[in-house]
This record gives structure tokens, C-alpha cells and sequence, in this order.
């Protein structure tokens, strides 16, 4: 009964916040991801957890060691995986519980925000999470941010276009340095082409 509630909870939530914004979130390559999976993006704005959530049409939860993964406190629709409040070894647990109960693992690799199409340097951990859950990477580029909401302004413009590139699953191959260079050739490709 709780599952229901929450799906109700969560397309309710995505609903309101994507009529009250009125932005057009086009979503490219959907079908490339998987049941189980964790999504890796560059992380651009403060919305980008929200906009993979109401873009993707699914239920993700962001490892995050800031409060809140910059947006707004919202329902179970987008959970957070505190890594200040969690032991690290308890982190597997937790992030596999989420990928039972029919989450995705939303993970920002560079663990900062850059500027759009900027590129970043990834930390470890999508990869050895990945690695160890035996879940697929799933790069998504989200352009069109940078418009939405520029950095100077205190609340996101209405009425925007934001683009979700969804490039194919990547296999970790347990390699973290050349699959941290292939998973950032893949994010540069996903953005330039559209």
C-alpha cells in the first residue's frame, strides 16, 4: 500500500512542478534505460535531480552530501541517499534497497556543479557503485539549464526547453580510469548532438 501512495504521491509532486514551470522537457533516448540502473549526469543547476525525475518519468534516488540535493523538499518521489548521515559501508545496502523497491541511483560524478557543457573531473564513486551493485551507467546530458535558471537569478524562468540526451548503458568493466574517459567521451557526444 505504501509503493501505491508513494507512486501517487510522486507523479502528483512532478505534475504540479511541471505545470507550474510550463518548461518543455524533451527526452531523448529513453528506451536505452534499464530497469536497474544508475544515472549519471553533469550536474548544472540546482534542478537537475528534479528535471531527470520528471523528464525520466521515474522514481530516483540521488546519492547526495548536501542536504536536499539543492531543490526543494518534495515527497518519497525523489529519495536522497545522505552520505553524511549514512556510514559509507552501509551505503551498498541502502542504494541496493532503493534499486529493489524500483528506484534508479541518480549519481552527479563530478560532485559539483559546472557550467553547461563545461567539462569536469568525475570521481570514483558511480563507478565502484556500479561495479559492486552490478548496475549499468546510464549518461544523461541535460542541456538547456543554463537558460533555465541562470546561476544569477534567485527562482528558474517559466516556459523553457531542456533536452535529456539518454545515451546507451555502459557495463562497468571495473577499469575506473578508462571508463571514467569513455563515460566522459559519451556525456561530450550526448551533448553536442542536439
Amino acid at each position: 500500500m505504501k509503493t501505491l501512495i508513494e507512486n501517487c504521491v510522486y507523479r502528483i509532486g512532478l505534475k504540479i512542478i511541471g505545470f507550474y514551470l510550463n518548461w518543455d522537457i524533451e527526452v531523448k533516448g529513453e528506451s536505452f534505460i534499464p530497469l536497474k540502473a544508475i544515472i549519471v549526469s553533469d550536474h548544472v543547476s540546482r534542478m537537475d535531480a528534479l528535471i531527470l525525475a520528471i523528464g525520466l518519468k521515474r522514481k530516483i534516488a540521488f546519492l547526495s552530501r548536501s542536504f536536499g540535493c539543492g531543490i526543494p523538499p518534495l515527497p518519497n518521489n525523489i529519495g536522497q541517499i545522505n552520505m553524511n548521515k549514512i556510514p559509507l559501508r552501509n551505503t551498498f545496502d541502502i542504494m541496493r534497497k532503493y534499486l529493489e523497491r524500483g528506484y534508479l541511483i541518480g549519481i552527479f560524478p563530478s560532485g559539483v556543479r559546472n557550467q553547461e557543457g563545461q567539462e569536469s573531473e568525475f570521481k570514483n564513486g558511480a563507478f565502484k557503485y556500479s561495479y559492486h551493485l552490478d548496475a549499468p551507467l546510464v549518461p544523461v546530458s541535460i542541456k538547456g539549464m543554463s537558460k533555465a535558471w541562470p546561476e544569477a537569478l534567485r527562482f528558474p524562468k517559466r516556459g523553457q526547453k531542456i533536452v535529456l540526451n539518454v545515451g546507451e548503458a555502459i557495463k562497468n568493466t571495473g577499469n575506473i580510469c578508462s571508463d571514467k574517459r569513455f563515460l566522459r567521451e559519451v556525456l561530450n557526444s550526448l551533448y553536442q548532438q542536439y
